[in-house]
């Protein structure tokens, strides 16, 4: 989910990223690592086949084996290593070993397989005091108390992202798990090539692209206007010229089939610049007649794809996306996700439910918080000096629980759906980025499944 945000992070503090996600799947597990652009896919087919198959019927061995090129596998589960070695042979897998009594039993089972090991620390945080968070968010997720918590359920407080002559520490009894660790960091240099552009899928294969937009655009020419003019004519071969020269032949076309399909709508923003946008029945405004420019739109000297504004009826909206995911199958289109965050009134309720507070007291202090703050008071303070709180006699705990809440503000807490963002790919969205199956349905196929990109 966080993987663009990530490597710009990186960027910005001049560290090398390395790509990879933690599986855990049919009772397996295994931390799958990118070195390159087909190890990207295959890792995001793999996270999308987890999400799509939540009903554990996943084995992560039986669909990593056939599709790791570019990928390395750390598992400290014995039955995914005997099993991918199996399948696929051993290039790119590792036994993990981490700190602990079971790396001996795992060091000893890598040696009969003949595999080699490698060191990791398991990290869940990046600063040993931060291990208190970790547990709390895995009190939420569970919906249960910290005193309920089960222990298999916490990473250890070792888990934290330690110097490396602190990780040496717990392995003096084999060095090469060390240097295979350094080895493997390095070979990782693959980042996601944030800002290219994917061309669209084509409409249609029996014409080329261009073809088809400019047949297209002549009939609607013959609809839009009693007479084609010479003005009319030499402002439609511009605009055509201009749409080939910067190859979004196929992106027009794609916009032009979704309104042709949900009629009722609105194509506003510069979009209504365009006379071709006009003659396809995009837009409703004629630019001529307007005087609107068409540059503003799209020129040879603009470097940002063409940004085409369409707004849809609330209540036909379903319909059109309904319409988007049955032409482009599923893993072709998704709509894309939003990250919604902890805030200050949901952490501090969920702090307090964790540690066992009543319903109705945490609904009494909660709700005083109110919904538009300046953002300059911490939690501790809002509940101290806010005028909401005036009279409440707060038990001290209540200031505790704020302090604790302040740290979780801002993490993602799940994941919902933008309300116009839909991508649509020519060759499977699994390619660049995991897709997964949202909440959200659509109210004339609640059957059909919403995809959504995990971005």
């Amino acid at each position: 989910y966080g993987a663009v945000e990530f490597i710009q992070a990186c960027a910005t503090f001049g560290v090398r990223p390395i790509l990879g996600a933690h599986l855990v799947a049919g009772g397996q597990e295994v931390v799958a690592l990118a070195t390159s652009e087909q190890g990207w896919g295959a890792l995001c087919r793999a996270i999308t086949e987890i999400h799509w198959r939540a009903d554990g019927s996943v084995r992560l061995s039986h669909l990593l084996a056939p599709d790791r090129k570019g990928l390395i596998l750390l598992s400290r589960h014995l039955g995914f290593l005997e099993e991918v070695l199996r399948l696929s042979g051993p290039e790119d897998l590792y036994a993990e070993l981490r700190p602990g009594k079971q790396r001996h039993a795992v060091h000893a089972a890598a040696r009969g397989l003949g595999l080699p090991v490698v060191a990791t620390n398991g990290v869940v945080a990046a600063q040993p005091e931060e291990w208190g968070r970790h547990r709390l968010l895995r009190a939420i997720a569970l919906n249960t108390t910290l005193s309920a918590l089960p222990a298999q359920e916490v990473w250890p407080q070792r888990a934290w992202l330690c110097p490396a002559a602190e990780l040496a520490r717990h392995f003096p009894d084999c060095p090469e798990a060390l240097r295979a660790a350094d080895a493997i960091a390095e070979r990782c240099a693959y980042a996601i090539p944030v800002g290219n552009r994917t061309v669209p899928p084509r409409v249609t294969d029996t014409a080329g692209a261009f073809d088809q937009l400019r047949q297209l655009t002549l009939e609607g020419a013959r609809w839009r206007y009693p007479v084609i003019t010479p003005e009319l004519q030499e402002r439609l071969d511009l605009e055509l010229g201009i749409i080939a020269r910067k190859g979004f032949a196929d992106y027009v076309l794609v916009v032009r089939d979704i309104v042709h399909h949900g009629p009722t709508h609105c194509g506003r923003g510069s979009v209504a610049n365009s006379v071709v946008s006009y003659c396809l029945g995009i837009t409703h405004v004629d630019p001529i007649r307007s005087k609107l420019v068409f540059e503003r739109f799209l020129n040879l000297e603009r470097r940002d794809p063409p940004d085409i504004d369409l707004d849809f009826p609330w209540d036909e909206r379903d319909q059109v996306l309904e319409y988007v995911f049955r032409r482009y199958p599923q893993l072709h289109s998704a709509m894309v996700a939003n990250h919604n965050c902890f805030q200050p009134r949901g952490a501090l309720r969920e702090v307090a439910k964790v540690h066992g507070r009543p319903g109705g007291e945490i609904r009494e202090v909660t709700r005083r918080i109110p919904f538009f703050e300046d953002g300059e008071r911490r939690l501790p303070d809002l509940i101290a000096t806010h005028p909401n709180y005036g009279g409440l006699n707060l038990a001290s705990h209540w200031r505790e629980f704020a302090r604790i809440a302040e740290g979780l503000v801002g993490i993602p807490r799940h994941l919902s759906v933008h309300a116009g963002g839909v991508v649509i790919t020519p060759t499977p969205l699994t390619d660049y980025v995991p897709v997964e199956p949202a909440a959200k349905t659509l109210a004339c196929s609640p059957e059909l499944p919403v995809p959504v990109i995990q971005f």
